[in-house]
């Protein structure tokens, strides 16, 4: 039985199942077209959840997952199956920042957004994997909160004072149901959606409500895209009023699961993100995810994937999502901040990496209303996500192919990126938009 399980897995998912690094509570299955998920109810399986976005896709939880591996063998031989996949581990891609928040706190009233730009005389209000952009702020070219970034990630700290006037709200969560309750918070699927109460996104590590930050990463990667700018205090993103989708699949520890992350996926198409920002990744394969980012892909989203920190070619390393190459991808890697190479620890590739950011010892929010230095392709990816997010807020006619193809074209050259990546730098915002005015 052993040895059937490892070639079975070798054919299906790359790495042998008993030495891949995977959450042991289910695995996915994918029907054939036409065939029904009632063939499917076998001994041994507790529950069968589907998927919207990849049709025929189901997550088959187990009683006993000592059998998982039988179980995947046994549906794998069905003929109305189409594939069986693990459900992998997922990690994200900067130092550890783990901390002891105690009670979640619930959301404030979110704040109003200042009307211009304003900059801050004390000091520096950007950090420096935005600075090219500071050009283009100045002309009034900031965002539009339309504009939706989902980071999918360990949460964010919603309440911080320089993401609280940035983070998306869902209008059907909002106002009073007709019993006069606030609809944030009175238990009930206000519009239909599957989830309650998810008026600022969604826990799906937890299955809850609040998608609060309890590790710091997924703070930090927001601010480093959209944090608000204008205000007057910390830094600013990339995109000042772009907003962002509070996406939690990462718990503390700093892992996640493929069947969280493609619910967060499916949930951030569905509530209209149109930049995906993924600043964690893996080793191993899943056929699943890879479909649910081709999905997302087929409904013109953009998705921002890091690279990966352990100083490999990933053109022959593995390294997912990183590796997938859809058409609106676009995977990064990390620069110094001064001397504009690409670090040791980062990953690169000139097949697969399109472009370079500034990941190294980059300042942004934490929980807490703090500010923190992080460094990773975790840090660079959010920098690329809010390029891609300020652009687009300034051209929302553009196709997401449209929008990489524009973001290609004019580069601020890396020093070493010949041969490491794709575009050989970092999107050049100041000329890109200079390019696009005089298309009007």
């Amino acid at each position: 039985m052993k040895s059937i399980v490892v070639l079975l897995a070798l054919a299906l998912n790359g790495p042998a199942w008993a030495m891949a690094s995977h959450a042991k509570n289910g695995f996915f299955v994918k029907l054939k077209d036409g065939k029904s998920v009632e063939s499917l109810k076998i001994a041994g399986v507790k529950s069968v959840k589907s998927f919207q976005l990849v049709q025929k896709l189901n997550f088959l939880e187990v009683y006993n997952p000592k059998e998982l591996e039988m179980l995947m063998v046994q549906l794998s031989r069905n003929p109305d199956v189409e594939y069986v996949s693990l459900n992998q581990i997922r990690r994200i891609n900067s130092v550890r920042v783990s901390r002891n928040i105690g009670d979640i706190p619930y959301p404030i009233e979110k704040p109003a957004n200042p009307n211009k730009w304003i900059k801050d005389t004390k000091g520096p209000t950007y950090a420096a994997s935005v600075v090219e952009a500071a050009k283009v702020w100045e002309k009034g070219i900031i965002g539009d909160p339309s504009m939706i970034i989902a980071d999918i990630d360990t949460g964010v700290d919603y309440n911080h004072k320089d993401l609280a006037g940035n983070m998306w709200h869902n209008a059907g969560e909002e106002g009073l149901d007709e019993e006069g309750r606030d609809k944030r918070e009175n238990g009930v699927d206000d519009d239909s959606n599957g989830y309650i109460d998810d008026f600022i996104g969604y826990d799906f590590a937890q299955k809850k409500n609040l998608p609060y930050d309890d590790h710091g990463h997924g703070t930090h990667t927001s601010g480093v895209a959209a944090a608000v700018g204008g205000n007057g205090i910390g830094y600013s993103g990339v995109c000042p009023r772009c907003s962002i989708m509070a996406l939690r699949f990462i718990t503390a520890d700093g892992e996640g699961t493929d069947e969280d992350a493609i619910r967060a996926i499916e949930y951030a198409v569905k509530h209209g993100a149109k930049v995906l920002n993924c600043s964690w990744g893996g080793t191993e394969n899943n056929r699943a995810l890879y479909e649910a980012f081709k999905a997302a892909d087929a409904a013109g989203v953009v998705s921002a994937v890091a690279a990966g920190n352990d100083g490999k070619d990933i053109s022959f390393a593995p390294a997912f999502p990183a590796r997938y190459g859809l058409p609106n991808q676009m995977t990064v890697a990390a620069l110094y901040p001064t001397d504009v190479f690409i670090p040791f620890w980062s990953n690169y590739g000139n097949q697969l990496v399109h472009f370079s950011q500034i990941g190294h010892e980059v300042t942004s929010t934490v929980p807490g209303d703090g500010y923190e230095d992080m460094s990773g392709t975790s840090m660079a990816t959010p920098g690329i996500a809010g390029t891609a997010g300020l652009i687009w807020s300034y051209r929302p006619g553009l196709t997401a192919r449209e929008l990489k193809a524009v973001m290609a074209k004019d580069v601020l050259a890396d020093r070493d990126s010949i041969g490491k990546t794709i575009y050989h730098g970092r999107p050049y915002i100041k000329k890109i938009i200079e390019r696009l005015s005089k298309q009007q």
